[in-house]
């Protein structure tokens, strides 16, 4: 019976061996399907008429209003009345992604209705997050840890589920979606050795981060830990010159696409958002790290038996910072964004 069961395990080892590769995408599809169908049970109860909570409605309203008009009115005169609410403060480009995919799905099924394509978005929008969550999990680490916490994201519990749900017409849906994007393009120019394969993986994170924050707040959270990466590798000076294309031109991407869009302004930045100063701070130190190695190297030849060159060029940095502050705005202004950003990485929601 033993002898049994060694054959049967040798027999069973070596088929999941040979083929490895078509088990473990097997499991992907069927994850895939896994997570449509849990995601679709609310299908009858809604009946293409009902969203989930109060924000849905309100983008499926814009949705039509785009839908019908081609463009959505500035003011939103049923929000605040009788004052109305200017749209562009609202993260208006998830509606108009959705008329774009009702135009798209029309051409297979000409009865679809805007509701049921802003209904089915969350469930589309998952699956494709689902997609390149394995992806990049794959590329971190392996395909087994990548095939388990894709399994896992698929059916957690919580935001997670409820907010991907059919019918949840909302902007986390996309905006992870495209966060996890930022993430695989932005890594893979990491890895890639080609600088024109590093420019073009880093313009692909740039505007996948771009799109992000003109849908979701969240973008910042991919700021927070990029800049955070970059700012951990430039210190244990493991970071590769190479890269400089990667980190530069996400940021050029990112930034542009920020302030010309109507929501996000340069200002608007500089009077409330500390993580934007984060962001150009550890890109400064990185440039000027990647200068003086590239044109100077005897300066860091001189100073690294005292000092890293990394720690001089912040420590450099931190001082210019503090007093260039201090002669344009105030040491007020200084404490006020080191508080602001505190408050934001502890009570992120709220």
């Amino acid at each position: 019976m033993s002898e049994n069961l060694k054959n049967v395990y040798r027999i069973f080892s070596e088929f999941t061996k040979d083929n490895q590769k078509q088990i473990i995408y097997s499991l992907l599809i069927l994850i895939l399907i896994l997570s449509i169908y849990i995601r679709t049970l609310n299908i009858p109860s809604l009946e293409d008429k009902y969203p989930l909570e109060s924000d849905p409605f309100l983008f499926l309203r814009y949705t039509k209003e785009i839908a019908e008009k081609g463009i959505l009115d500035k003011i939103d005169h049923m929000r605040y009345a009788p004052i109305g609410y200017n749209t562009s403060n609202e993260n208006t480009l998830i509606s108009y992604i959705l008329v774009y995919l009702y135009k798209f799905l029309k051409l297979f099924n000409p009865n679809i209705t805007i509701e049921q394509t802003s209904f089915i978005y969350p469930v589309i929008a998952f699956t494709l997050t689902l997609l390149i969550f394995f992806f990049l999990a794959k590329k971190l680490f392996d395909k087994k840890t990548a095939i388990l916490a894709t399994a896992f994201y698929a059916v957690i519990p919580g935001i997670n589920l409820h907010r991907t749900m059919y019918g949840y017409i909302d902007k986390e849906t996309l905006g992870i979606l495209f966060m996890i994007l930022s993430f695989y393009f932005y890594i893979q120019g990491l890895e890639n050795q080609k600088i024109k394969q590093k420019l073009i993986y880093g313009t692909l994170a740039g505007i996948s981060t771009g799109l992000m924050s003109l849908i979701w707040g969240g973008f910042q959270l991919v700021l927070i830990i990029i800049s955070g990466f970059i700012f951990i590798e430039l210190l244990t000076e493991k970071i590769k010159l190479e890269n400089f294309y990667v980190h530069l031109t996400w940021v050029k991407i990112t930034i542009t696409i920020l302030i010309l869009s109507e929501k996000h302004t340069f200002i608007g930045f500089f009077k409330g958002t500390p993580i934007f100063f984060i962001l150009l701070f550890v890109i400064f130190l990185f440039t000027l790290y990647y200068l003086i190695l590239k044109f100077k190297p005897e300066i860091n030849l001189k100073t690294e038996k005292y000092l890293p060159l990394s720690f001089l060029i912040l420590i450099i940095s931190i001082f210019l910072g503090i007093l260039g502050i201090s002669i344009f705005k105030s040491p007020s202004f200084l404490i006020q964004q080191i508080t602001n950003l505190i408050s934001k990485l502890t009570t992120p929601i709220g």
